[in-house]
């Protein structure tokens, strides 16, 4: 009987271990900067700004920074980028801590590019965050001129920009979504288990 109690409790540990890890808080990470500036805000609607993480005002410096994410929540990550001169262009790298959450490429570490599935580039703000339209200008990757490359940033990251780029003073709103990544069928099917073990014994009647 004890061994079987020890089966179980060594069940029930495992279990813990395994929603434990989806349910812990997840720190997203960045290198960036942009032609010439650029405000980055963490959100939980697709339309809505933020609260600011960071911020850069010289396209020669790499700006770092992080956020905390709830789990079981969904996050967009937005950048305003302002451009003041005829170049422009935004350029960075993501990572997130754990395994808790997935950025739109399906893992947990994502660059600037031009895909159009990853990353959402609107001109104004009545277009809006994530809004129509989501195409994307793609200035090349790091080390392109007249930048060079950028310490600190990905070397296949990519300069990125709004359509609608007039080579003077014009914005941009970039964004992407960071989600939650749902348990695996097996752990939730093991919880079941666990939960009907556990019934059982009390059914039973059964003693250490």
């Amino acid at each position: 009987m004890r061994k079987r109690m020890l089966g179980l409790a060594l069940m029930a540990m495992l279990f813990t271990g395994l929603m434990a890890s989806p349910g812990q808080a997840t720190t997203l990470s960045y290198a960036a900067t942009c032609d010439n500036e650029f405000w980055m805000y963490i959100s939980t609607s697709p339309t809505i700004q933020g609260t600011m993480i960071g911020s850069g005002t010289d396209w020669g410096t790499t700006y770092t920074g992080s956020a905390t994410l709830t789990p079981g929540v969904t996050y967009y990550l937005q950048v305003l980028g302002i451009n003041l001169g005829e170049q422009d262009g935004f350029i960075g790298d993501f990572t997130l801590s754990g395994t808790s959450f997935k950025f739109a490429n399906g893992t947990q570490y994502m660059v600037t590019n031009a895909n159009t599935a990853q990353w959402f580039v609107s001109p104004d703000l009545a277009t809006g965050y994530y809004q129509s339209p989501n195409s994307v200008t793609d200035y090349g990757v790091n080390g392109t001129g007249p930048w060079g490359t950028r310490p600190g940033i990905d070397i296949t990251a990519n300069w990125i920009w709004n359509p609608n780029s007039y080579n003077s003073y014009d914005l941009a709103y970039i964004s992407t979504a960071i989600t939650p990544v749902p348990l695996p069928p097996s752990v939730l099917l093991l919880g079941s288990g666990l939960a009907g073990l556990g019934l059982l014994r009390r059914k039973l009647g059964l003693k250490k």
